[in-house]
């Protein structure tokens, strides 16, 4: 939850306070190209996901040193794989609503109401067995199922065995990154469009 919806408000404030008109038109009005502009704000946001990954797995790693040392080490490093692509997904996620030029309060609402949705749903604080198979069933239409599976998988890795599974979760919340990523991009391209 935290992680999720650390990233997607810090995100989505940076994204659209650099696409408010007045702040928009004084960087386009810089000596800066437009593409180094643009390298720049996603090595910023970058950045922040970044941190927000290092900060989690490195707390977790401090918070529980036993369950730490029962995991095998391609184990942990697969962990921390899925911890970092689900980062990129909350990241798309930001993204997009940054795009649409949603306000600070609509941003921080977004993050922390979806945010905990992903999270309940995905098994964080109830394990999904408990939960009844039609919300079983639409669990799996949100990252949070594929991210806590992912982990699961990586914590019981043995050997080879189980390596599948986990890249497949992954890929999963590659995909869901995708989509995020592609709404905000074709978000962009119509406000562009429109100020124009």
């Amino acid at each position: 939850y935290t992680l999720f919806a650390g990233i997607v408000v810090c995100i989505g404030l940076l994204i659209s306070t650099v696409n408010r008109a007045d702040v928009r038109r004084r960087n386009l009005a810089s000596p800066l190209s437009y593409a180094s502009y643009n390298v720049q704000l996603a090595l910023a946001c970058a950045v922040i996901a970044a941190a927000a990954v290092a900060w989690t797995f490195a707390l977790g790693l401090v918070a529980f040193p036993d369950a730490v040392q029962a995991i095998a080490p391609e184990g942990l490093a697969l962990c921390a794989l899925t911890l970092a692509v689900y980062a990129s997904m909350a990241l798309a996620f930001g993204f997009m609503l940054g795009q649409f030029g949603i306000s600070a309060l609509m941003c921080n609402a977004f993050g922390n109401i979806f945010g905990m949705l992903i999270s309940f749903l995905g098994g964080a604080w109830v394990a999904i067995d408990l939960l009844s198979p039609g919300v079983q069933a639409l669990s799996r239409w949100l990252p949070g199922f594929w991210y806590t599976d992912a982990c699961q998988k990586a914590a019981h890795l043995s050997g080879g065995a189980g390596l599948q599974d986990v890249l497949t979760d992954v890929g999963v919340l590659v995909l869901f990154a995708a989509a995020f990523l592609a709404v905000g991009f074709a978000a962009a391209k119509r406000r562009l469009q429109t100020s124009e």
